[in-house]
């Protein structure tokens, strides 16, 4: 999120990255390379087959992360991130998958304010 020049490789862009994995959710830092900021363990992991709700906020230098099983009624689980370098202030939004067989669906960007 908040991407800018993007080019080819893995890396190559400007902006926030949100990764989910089996075990954990990530949020981390691009600018050429791959810097890790935080991150938080899925308990129990992930489900094969099973639909997961991620919400990303961005709100100035603050960065919320949450997920769950869609439908689900569980707390969440998640972070804030306040960067101190305020990198990146705007920039788009995409997805993608490495190195693994996600899919998408219902992907939504709403501007808040």
């Amino acid at each position: 999120m908040r991407a800018s020049d993007p080019g080819q490789g893995t890396d190559a862009l400007d902006g926030y990255y949100v990764g989910v994995s089996s075990r954990r959710i990530v949020l981390g830092k691009q600018n050429g390379a791959w810097r890790e900021l935080a991150q938080t363990a899925i308990p129990g992991g992930l489900a094969t087959g099973t639909w997961y709700h991620l919400t990303v906020k961005a709100v100035g230098c603050s960065l919320t992360v949450t997920g769950r099983p869609s439908g689900s009624t569980a707390t969440p689980v998640g972070f804030t991130y306040k960067d101190p370098d305020c990198s990146f202030t705007r920039g788009a939004v995409g997805v993608r998958d490495q190195a693994g067989t996600a899919s998408w669906r219902h992907v939504t960007v709403t501007r808040s304010g």
